[in-house]
C-alpha cells in the first residue's frame, strides 16, 4: 500500500512552508479579514507563527492519524480573541485549501519539483478530510470565549 502523502510532497510544503505563509497572506488573509484585523501588526504575527504551527501539525496528523485537539481549540479562541469571526474561521479554512493547492501547483512549475498532480491531488483531499475533523474542534474554541 502506497502512503497517502509521498516524502516528496512532504518536503516541498516543509521547504516552503514560509513562502507559502507569505503567499496566503498577501493573496487571501488581506482579502478576507477585515482591516481592523489586518492592520494591528501583533495580530497578524501571530496569526502567521498560528499559520505555519497548524501546516506542521496538520502534516503530522495525516501522517499518524493523530490530531492535537488541544492546540486547533486554542486556535479557535485565539481567532475569537483577535476579533475574527467564525464565519470567517470557516471561509479562512476554504480559503486556505484553495491557497494551498493554487502554491503547490506554483512551486511545483517553478522549481521543477517533480510533484504528480496525484501527490498534490492526495495531500489536498486528505487536508480537506483533516479539516472536516478539525472545523468542530476550532469552533469549539471558538464558542468557548464568547
Amino acid at each position: 500500500m502506497q502512503p497517502l502523502l509521498s516524502e516528496r510532497i512532504i518536503r516541498s510544503i516543509s521547504k516552503y512552508i514560509l513562502q507559502f505563509t507569505d503567499y496566503w497572506f498577501e493573496n487571501y488573509i488581506h482579502q478576507i479579514l477585515p482591516t481592523e484585523v489586518t492592520d494591528q501588526k501583533e495580530i497578524l504575527t501571530d496569526f502567521r507563527q498560528q499559520t505555519v504551527e497548524t501546516i506542521g501539525s496538520g502534516l503530522r496528523a495525516i501522517a499518524t492519524q493523530r490530531i492535537d485537539e488541544k492546540a486547533y481549540f486554542e486556535l479557535g479562541a485565539a481567532q475569537f480573541e483577535n476579533g475574527i469571526t467564525y464565519g470567517q474561521t470557516l471561509e479562512l479554512r476554504y480559503a486556505f485549501e484553495e491557497a494551498m493547492e493554487c502554491f503547490l501547483i506554483q512551486i511545483n512549475q517553478r522549481h521543477d519539483l517533480e510533484l504528480s498532480d496525484q501527490e498534490i491531488a492526495n495531500y489536498i483531499t486528505a487536508l480537506k478530510q483533516l479539516n472536516d475533523i478539525l472545523t468542530p474542534i476550532i469552533a469549539a474554541g471558538h464558542t468557548s470565549k464568547q
